[in-house]
């Protein structure tokens, strides 16, 4: 029974410690002429969207121009609400272990009108209540993070925000001479 414990283990840290990577702070945002941003989303107002790319620039975008907006946090979420259920199933079967071991052993005494001794749970029992706790601590964790992430993002990207951003500009024929030279 030790394999599958030491599977069970690895697999909830490895959930826990790379899922975080591959969902972070930034929306991705699609706009209606197929381009597509993935920033955080800072600020808005009734007409733009500030965003801030990783590298710290800002972009400001037409609301009108944006066709959809995949928020983070989702993945996240997700990935805390397994982790509490498979936490919770191996603390509720680790105890149904611990008991079924300490039945075992009372009943093996009386057989032999024996005191059955401390009840001591097996290592397999509390390997499997600890890795269940710290699989719903660590779901828990991820679940409020991701929470947090979608929450701050819908918020910037539907409550406006005073004063008004700036408006963007359309792309002038001296950027794109710029852009093509060395």
């Amino acid at each position: 029974m030790r394999q599958p414990l030491l599977v069970h283990v690895s697999l909830l840290l490895v959930a826990g410690f790379l899922v975080p990577l591959g969902c972070a702070r930034y929306a991705t945002v699609r706009q209606i002429d197929g381009t597509e941003l993935v920033a955080e989303v800072t600020r808005s107002d009734h007409d733009v969207i500030q965003l801030r790319t990783s590298d710290g620039s800002l972009h400001h975008v037409w609301r009108d121009a944006v066709r959809e907006v995949d928020h983070p946090g989702v993945a996240l979420e997700i990935t805390g609400a397994g982790l509490m259920v498979v936490g919770g199933g191996a603390i509720a079967f680790g105890a149904a272990l611990a008991a079924a071991e300490a039945m075992a052993q009372a009943f093996v005494a009386g057989l032999f009108q024996q005191s059955p001794g401390p009840n001591s749970p097996s290592t397999e029992s509390t390997v499997l209540a600890l890795s269940g706790t710290a699989g719903v601590i660590l779901g828990a964790v991820l679940l409020y993070q991701g929470h947090h992430n979608n929450v701050q993002s819908r918020i910037a990207w539907h409550f406006p925000t005073s004063p008004p951003l700036p408006l963007p500009l359309a792309p002038s024929r001296t950027d794109a001479i710029h852009a093509d030279s060395p």
